[in-house]
């Protein structure tokens, strides 16, 4: 999944992440650096919404008003952000943008925020409701993704945290399975972000869709640690269960790749769309590579996964097979990741 343009977008925020500097965004290391990559091409929101850690107003706003970004730079003049409130600067900053950048005007934005400007005038300094930009007043899909991005990085700090704490709970020996562990999740979170991708073909959501399921393995990570690593409460489950929920899962896999690659194939069916055929070809090569490598980064997170528990639960191995259960329990949110559909109606 290509989230970036190029190393050379990072200097439009040059200063601001010393990270970004060093790194290749053609090939970020993972879900989390190629979000703050993909923000990065953005210099006005990427300061306004601290996707780099904490927001810069008074940096934003010289930039917001160098690209011509009206919606900010009104926002920040009515919110007092990075320079005080002014509802005058505030309105004017909507017509200088409608007048210098009309590709780009919002009609609707520009709307909300005239909207609470005259409210705005109407009341106190203390009544007057300070705007969001992504929850009042983001409506397309770059802004979304945009959004999404400051909310991805975000979270993906706080699961580091939650990784971080988690490994001083551990001995020296079972810290360096955990940290293989962590490694082998990231791999596999990055791919079946970019599995999601590519399934959406060429079609506006699909970094959204990315995003979206990259979020969703997230989740089902931490609660896996919280479970199974820190309140050591992994279910005991027998040889014969885990090879049900494995047959279960080579039965859900397969039907995920049809049920994504058969409107493309039906596409090459019917003549009417002959002239799209080299590019559904594409979209079907690429999305069951997509799923094939994210498949088999997920078995390298499962062993690893299960690596741990021997040791984790090794005095408790009379009792049950913690590589068993552990497996199990991994396999069964492999299950749910796959029926997951970040952007529409979840499959069965």
């Amino acid at each position: 999944m290509v989230t970036a343009a190029g190393l050379c977008l990072v200097a439009l925020i040059a200063g601001s992440s010393a990270l970004l500097a060093k790194v290749d965004c053609d090939h970020p290391p993972d879900f989390a650096t190629g979000e703050k990559c993909f923000a990065a091409q953005f210099p006005c929101p990427y300061s306004y919404l601290g996707i780099d850690g904490t927001p810069d107003y008074a940096k934003a706003l010289n930039l917001c008003r160098a690209d011509n970004s009206g919606a900010f730079v009104a926002l920040m003049y009515l919110n007092g952000e990075g320079t005080p409130r002014d509802l005058n600067k505030a309105e004017a900053a909507l017509n200088v943008w409608k007048q210098n950048n009309p590709d780009q005007f919002s009609t609707s934005q520009a709307a909300a925020l005239d909207k609470v400007i005259k409210r705005c005038r109407r009341a106190t300094t203390e009544a007057c409701p300070r705007l969001d930009y992504c929850k009042d007043l983001a409506e397309g899909t770059l802004d979304l993704e945009i959004c999404d991005a400051a909310e991805q990085v975000s979270s993906e700090a706080a699961l580091s945290r939650t990784i971080a704490r988690i490994r001083n709970t551990l001995s020296a020996n079972d810290r360096e399975k955990f940290d293989r562990l962590v490694v082998n999740f990231k791999a596999y979170q990055d791919q079946e972000a970019g599995r999601a991708y590519d399934a959406v073909g060429n079609a506006m959501e699909r970094g959204l869709a990315g995003t979206g399921q990259a979020a969703f393995v997230r989740d089902n990570f931490l609660k896996l640690m919280a479970e199974t690593i820190e309140s050591r409460k992994l279910k005991p489950v027998g040889l014969t269960t885990y090879r049900a929920l494995n047959a279960q899962l080579d039965r859900v896999y397969e039907r995920s790749i049809y049920r994504i690659v058969q409107s493309w194939q039906e596409d090459l069916r019917n003549p009417i769309f002959k002239d799209h055929w080299d590019e559904e070809k594409s979209y079907i090569k690429e999305y069951e590579e997509s799923a094939r490598e994210s498949q088999a980064q997920w078995v390298k997170f499962r062993d690893s996964c299960a690596d741990l528990a021997s040791s984790l639960y090794r005095h408790q191995a009379g009792r049950f097979d913690p590589a068993v259960s552990m497996k199990a329990a991994v396999t069964k949110l492999r299950i749910a990741e796959l029926r997951y559909n970040p952007i529409g109606p979840q499959s069965n």
